[in-house]
């Protein structure tokens, strides 16, 4: 750094000037030349000493990041007053205010607020000004599996939808945080069909569902309202009230063959049937479920029992545990599998579960707009073939519903399939013979 200069310092001194030779010509600029030394002196003598009494220059402080942490600290008020809201649809409950409001539709023509809970001030007339929506992936058409695993595997500083910024708005994933013990994916930016902006939107997982909160994340002038404190707040109250998932190990029963020697644990969730109750009811289902020729025992997973079997293609699946009558060989190499040896177009592979060494093979059908998906597991044991097979059913009902119809059949999505098969990978896990 360039130094100021000195009283008394010249940078680029010129060569004195020619003065007439006088008696007192000589005599005047030493006494200024030696006034100025004493001046310059003192001033550097005062400044180098002012320099070492003064404390050095504090940093700046560090910017605080834009997003407030959600947790009851940032409350603006006590919520000993506060009202509270619980949805029957979203299962969820939280507290708000006493001078906001909030609504809640599923109707696509109610406008831009349908599918979900709408919260905002209470003003009486026009635009509101700042708000927050609630909706989850299984009430809302717009966020499928597909775009909320977009959100989801975007990592943490990077942005969504960087490529396509016609479709969603930019979003970037920021710094994740926890509501009420309960993971979230917290995103900054803007949707171009929503306004004001900025938005922040988070991703909470409950069970198989994901909850997409959108927030409009800034304050208003001169409203002397801290919009941004507020939703805060409300989203410390925010709580589930109903699990509303498949939980493998909640209730589990377990069942003793005596006869075969083997058991089993599973969930409540899932119906015990016998062969003859199989036999009476058709299988269940258009394609019959548990249809081996020597069953054992079944476990039924009717439509409608969970989020992930309800309103959407979902018919109905099985755990069929039966007998072949095979040697050890063609047992494991499926040689009783007309189907299997004719058209040779699913690989049969090895795998062990719980100790137990298993050939696997899995096969699709379809009949009159309905499929199933067949998952074998075989073992020879006890001088026995044992076959164990899980089988989910489903229809094409949702290509069949019109848009927007009320009560529209949702397509059974990979994300629903993975989640009822984990139900049964679960009790397969629990398989033991004596």
């Amino acid at each position: 750094m360039d130094q100021p200069t000195q009283p008394g310092e010249v940078d680029n001194p010129m060569p004195n000037p020619v003065v007439p030779s006088t008696p007192f010509a000589p005599k005047l600029p030493v006494i200024l030349l030696i006034v100025l030394i004493i001046i310059a002196g003192g001033t550097g003598m005062y400044i180098l000493a002012t320099r070492k009494t003064q404390s050095p220059t504090p940093p700046l402080p560090t910017p605080t990041p834009s997003v407030t942490q959600i947790s009851p600290t940032s409350a603006i008020k006590s919520i000993v007053d506060w009202k509270t809201y619980t949805s029957d649809a979203l299962h969820i409950k939280f507290q708000y205010p006493p001078d906001f409001r909030v609504s809640e539709n599923y109707n696509k023509a109610s406008g831009l607020y349908g599918e979900g809970i709408f919260v905002d001030l209470n003003q009486t007339g026009g635009i509101p000004e700042r708000w927050m929506k609630i909706t989850s992936s299984e009430k809302s058409d717009y966020w499928n599996d597909n775009r909320v695993s977009q959100f989801y595997t975007t990592a943490v500083g990077q942005e969504y939808n960087k490529d396509n910024k016609d479709f969603s708005g930019i979003f970037t994933r920021v710094q994740d945080r926890e509501i009420n013990g309960k993971p979230a994916w917290l995103f900054e930016g803007r949707d171009i069909w929503e306004t004001p902006s900025p938005l922040q939107r988070i991703f909470i997982k409950n069970g198989n569902i994901f909850y997409i909160i959108d927030i409009t994340y800034s304050n208003t002038k001169p409203k002397n309202i801290d919009y941004i404190k507020a939703f805060d707040q409300i989203l410390s109250t925010f709580r589930f009230t109903n699990q509303n998932a498949i939980s493998p190990t909640a209730s589990l029963q377990t069942y003793t063959n005596t006869q075969y020697g083997f058991s089993f644990r599973y969930p409540t969730i899932l119906e015990l049937k016998s062969s003859e109750e199989v036999t009476k009811n058709g299988g269940f289902d258009y394609i019959p479920l548990c249809s081996e020729t020597a069953l054992v025992t079944c476990l039924y997973l009717p439509s409608g029992t969970a989020s992930d079997t309800t309103n959407n293609d979902f018919t109905g699946a099985s755990l069929a545990v039966g007998t072949i009558d095979a040697s050890q060989q063609d047992c494991l190499d499926y040689k009783d599998n007309a189907r299997l040896q004719q058209y040779h177009l699913w690989p049969i592979t090895q795998k062990e579960i719980n100790g137990i060494q298993f050939s696997t093979v899995t096969m699709d059908g379809a009949a009159a707009g309905h499929q199933s998906t067949d998952t074998s597991y075989r073992t020879f044991t006890k001088n026995t073939c044992f076959d164990m097979t899980v089988q989910v059913n489903t229809e094409s009902a949702s290509t069949n519903t019109p848009e927007g119809q009320a009560g529209k059949i949702k397509p059974f999505s990979q994300v629903n399939r993975q989640n009822v098969e984990t139900i049964f990978n679960q009790i397969l896990a629990t398989f033991r013979f004596d």
